[in-house]
This record gives structure tokens, C-alpha cells and sequence, in this order.
């Protein structure tokens, strides 16, 4: 039986590479499953002087292995506390992932070709299966969140760039393999699609990873070009595009740049019906400019939201939990109304369905329009900016996650707080009472994890060992693993990447797929 395995491990090698870059995206089950089959395929094969010396002689996989040791060995110390088992629980397929493909030689350039294809297939029917999904099966069309049906939507976003990263190494940069016809077809729709799919995802993240690399790409393109004419047209379209972005984001920062000027003394106080309008305080939300607080008569919003919907109270909770009145006032100001009756009256049949669903203003009330995001964007931050209260703001969050993850690391500055990380981060939360409970959380930036779990000697390590990736990889530097590195670190800087399933998957196993696997450039 070892004798037949070790006569055909070549295939049965590729084919673990191929089944497992395939399914490794479709949810923790099937990353489990890799695990599995991954670590299985490991101990048939034997030979496990070879398999040590291959990872030895690797720096990149030294770099991966460094990191794994110090969040294991960190853990290792708290045994037997269940929080320590938890974390070694889960970053298992962290050392799983780069022991067995560290411990493997390099693929051939066509068996690399073919699983990359094979990924690309993947991740192209994974997002297309996850949208028609979400149009069909998810009513509440404000839950975007709810577009990642096997994973975090971010994660699916991280992935989804490497597929388009992929696509355009194989049409425009790849001279090693032929690409075939048909491939280019398929390829030329998946980044298509591709593309079309991170814009809508509406992640952050991800929108600034796809920024960073439709750069680099166009100015490698302009280095390249000896046509005079190729290279001022490649020009022209990146000055394009920078200005058109430019304009998309200056579009909805300009409302929250220029507000509304308020002259407190001309206001009016009454209604035209006699009601008393709520004491005008500038307050720190606007929308479309235009200020929130201003013009207010709850009695009236409240009688004329009765009359039209039926509803008990216009102070009844939404399905975010909190009150219509909220939406309302917040989708008038949008349309700047004012918050009485006659400006409720001019609200369409259309409107009132709006604000039903949580849409809070009337320039987006679809999910599909990218500028609605960044529109959020800048009102979180204004809000905050003005002192509004971050709970339940994605992006201001972070920054008092960040905040907490400091006192933490003040308090474990040398070897951090281990798999306590998060109970000493909630310790935090409570004593400061900015965040509700539900919105209490890790940090959301990779680097802050680890500096809460491993000290500042961990965080010093973890940042050492990814120059190192940058370095020791440059023989296998191309679009593909460039574009991993890039995607991975700007992930880093918004999420805790690795704390999860999916996240490990992505840095960790296509991260030794990429810089272990692929054969060197010739």
C-alpha cells in the first residue's frame, strides 16, 4: 500500500492541491475538510526528514512558521484554561496549512496553471451562487452583510481580489504557460464579474485594496509600453480615473465639508399648525448637508406616521431596534424637510416603504449604487468627528476597538494577554460604557490582535516576519503574488484577517500555495 501511494503521491499531491484551492471557499466545514485531507495526504506520504528539510530551507515558510509558533506557544501557556484551548482550536489549520504545503516541492507550471483556473471557476460560481442568493432568499434589502452566505462578506471580498488578481496575471503578464482561447474568454469574464461583484460587496477594505492594485497595474503597463501613443493613452486613462474617483468621493464628502449655515435667531419656533418645534442644537448628524436636529415636532411626526401606516406609535422599534422616529427624521432631512406635518405630507407612498425597510436617506435606497457606502463612510466619521456616540458604526467602531486593544497592551505590554485577549478587551468595554455589549468586539486590525496576544515583542516579530515575506519571496515575485501580499497586509490594517476560518484559509493557505507551491519565475 505505501509503496503504490509513494509510486503515484505526484498525482494524488496535485490533486489534494486542486480539490482543496477549489473547495476551501465554500465554508469552515469544507476548510476542516482540507485540513483533513491535507494533513492525511501528509502522513501517507512519509518521509518526514524531507518534508522538515523543505520547510528549513524555505525562508518564507520559516517567516509563516514563526508566526504560528509564537501565537501556539503563547496559547500553549494558559493550558488548561478552555480559552486557551479554544485559540489553539483555532489556529490549528494555521500550522496544518503551512506545515503540509511548506513540506511540499514546488508544482510544475502547468499543474500550478490548472489549479489556479480551477480557483478563479471557484470563486467566480461562488459569488455569482451568493448574489442570486441574496436577491432572492434576503428581503431586508439593507443587509448587505448578508451577500456572504459561506463567509464574512469582507473575507469574500478578499477573496474575490485574489481571483481577479489571478485573471489579470494570466492575461497580461503570464509568458511562461499558453493560455488557450477559451481560457481567455473565461478569464476575461470571471474579471469582469469579478470586479463588478467587489463593487458591490461595498467593503471598504476591499475597495482600497482594488484601488492600490488597478494602480500599480496601470503604471506597470505605462513602464512597459515603448509606443508613445500606448503609453500617453494609458496615461491619460489613469489620470482619468483618478480624477473620476477624486469626484465620486468629494461628491459625498461636500456635504458634510460645507453643512448648512444656521443662524440660530431666525429660526422659527412653531409649526404652521401652532405646535412647538424641539429647541434647535446643532447636533452631530446631517444628511445630504442638511442638519438633523433642526425643525423637529415629535407630536406631529408622531400623529401623521399613525395615520398613514397604522402603526401604534411612530416611536415603535424598526427591526435594527430602534425607533421609526429615528429613520424619519433622518430621510426627511435627506429630502430637506421639515419635520412637521406639511413636510410629512409630501412624503411619497414610495418614501414611507423606505423608511419602513431603514433606509435613512432618499439618494440611496439600493444596495447596488457603491456611492451609498461611501457616503457612510463619511457620515460615521463626521458624526464622530462632532462627537457622536460610535456604537453601531462599522468604521468609527474600529477606532475604539483600537483604543481598548491599547490599554490591554498597556497592561501585557511584553507577552501580551494570550487567549485572555478578548476577556481583558471586554473588561475595558465595560468600564468605559461607550459601546453596547453587543457591539463589544476584537480590535479588527490584525496587528492590534496581536499585539494583545503576544505583547510587543509578538507584534515586533509578526511585523519583522511580514518584510521578510516581501523580501525572501522575490524570487516568485509576479501579478499573483504581489497582488496576495498587497491584499493581505491592506487586510490587516481593518480586519483581524487571521482570527478566523476563512481568514487563515486565505492568508495561510493560498499564502503557502503562492510563495511555497508556484514554481520560481525563469
Amino acid at each position: 500500500m505505501q509503496s503504490l501511494f509513494k509510486r503515484y503521491s505526484g498525482l494524488a499531491d496535485f490533486i489534494t492541491l486542486l480539490v482543496c484551492s477549489s473547495a476551501i471557499i465554500w465554508g469552515n466545514f469544507i476548510i476542516t475538510l482540507s485540513c483533513i485531507l491535507l494533513s492525511t495526504f501528509w502522513i501517507l506520504n512519509g518521509n518526514y526528514t524531507a518534508s522538515i528539510k523543505n520547510i528549513l530551507s524555505r525562508k518564507t515558510s520559516l517567516c509563516f512558521l514563526i508566526i504560528c509558533s509564537i501565537l501556539l506557544a503563547r496559547f500553549s501557556l494558559q493550558i488548561p484554561h478552555p480559552d486557551a484551548l479554544n485559540a489553539l482550536n483555532k489556529y490549528l489549520p494555521f500550522f496544518i496549512f503551512i506545515v503540509t504545503l511548506g513540506s511540499r516541492k514546488e508544482a510544475s507550471h502547468n499543474e500550478f496553471h490548472t489549479i489556479m483556473l480551477a480557483y478563479v471557476f471557484s470563486i467566480t460560481i461562488n459569488t455569482i451562487f451568493c448574489l442570486c442568493n441574496y436577491f432572492i432568499n434576503i428581503s431586508d434589502t439593507t443587509a448587505f452583510r448578508s451577500v456572504g452566505f459561506f463567509m464574512s462578506y469582507i473575507r469574500l471580498s478578499l477573496f474575490s481580489l485574489l481571483g481577479a488578481t489571478i485573471c489579470i496575471y494570466y492575461l497580461f503578464y503570464n509568458k511562461i504557460y499558453p493560455v488557450r482561447k477559451s481560457e481567455r474568454i473565461f478569464l476575461y469574464f470571471s474579471l469582469t464579474w469579478l470586479i463588478a461583484y467587489i463593487l458591490f460587496s461595498k467593503t471598504i477594505t476591499a475597495y482600497v485594496a482594488l484601488s492600490v492594485l488597478s494602480g500599480l497595474f496601470f503604471i506597470d503597463q505605462i513602464r512597459k509600453k515603448t509606443s508613445k501613443k500606448s503609453r500617453t493613452a494609458l496615461i491619460l486613462a489613469l489620470c482619468l480615473s483618478i480624477i473620476a474617483i477624486s469626484a465620486i468621493l468629494y461628491s459625498e464628502a461636500k456635504y458634510f465639508i460645507y453643512p448648512d449655515k444656521i443662524d440660530i435667531a431666525t429660526l422659527d419656533t412653531k409649526t404652521n399648525s401652532g405646535n412647538a418645534y424641539k429647541p434647535f442644537t446643532k447636533g452631530t448628524q446631517t444628511e445630504n448637508g442638511h442638519w438633523n436636529n433642526l425643525y423637529i415636532c415629535e407630536e406631529e411626526l408622531d400623529s401623521c406616521w399613525q395615520q398613514k401606516t397604522g402603526m401604534a406609535s411612530v416611536w415603535d422599534l424598526n427591526k435594527d431596534n430602534y425607533p421609526y422616529i429615528n429613520t424619519l427624521c433622518r430621510y426627511m432631512t435627506s429630502k430637506n424637510l421639515r419635520k412637521d406635518a406639511e413636510g410629512f405630507a409630501q412624503l411619497s407612498d414610495d418614501d414611507i416603504e423606505n423608511i419602513k425597510k431603514g433606509f435613512t436617506n432618499f439618494r440611496f435606497t439600493s444596495n447596488i449604487n457603491p456611492k451609498k457606502r461611501i457616503y457612510e463612510a463619511f457620515w460615521e466619521i463626521h458624526g464622530y468627528y462632532l462627537g457622536d456616540n460610535p456604537d453601531g458604526h462599522s468604521i468609527t467602531q474600529r477606532w475604539e476597538f483600537i483604543k481598548c486593544a491599547h490599554k490591554v497592551i498597556q497592561k501585557f505590554p511584553w507577552i501580551g494577554a494570550g487567549a485572555y485577549a478578548k476577556t481583558e478587551m471586554f473588561k475595558f468595554y465595560e468600564k468605559d460604557n461607550i459601546l453596547r455589549e453587543n457591539h463589544w468586539n476584537l480590535p479588527h486590525n490584525q496587528f492590534a490582535l496581536i499585539g494583545i496576544t503576544t505583547g510587543y515583542i509578538g507584534l515586533i516579530i509578526f511585523i519583522l516576519c511580514l518584510i521578510g515575506l516581501f523580501i525572501f519571496s522575490r524570487k516568485k515575485w509576479n501579478a499573483i503574488t504581489l497582488g496576495w501580499l498587497l491584499i493581505t497586509v491592506i487586510s490587516f490594517f481593518s480586519e483581524d484577517t487571521m482570527n478566523t476560518f476563512a481568514g487563515l484559509a486565505f492568508s495561510a493557505y493560498f499564502g503557502g500555495l503562492i510563495l511555497f507551491v508556484q514554481p520560481e519565475n525563469q
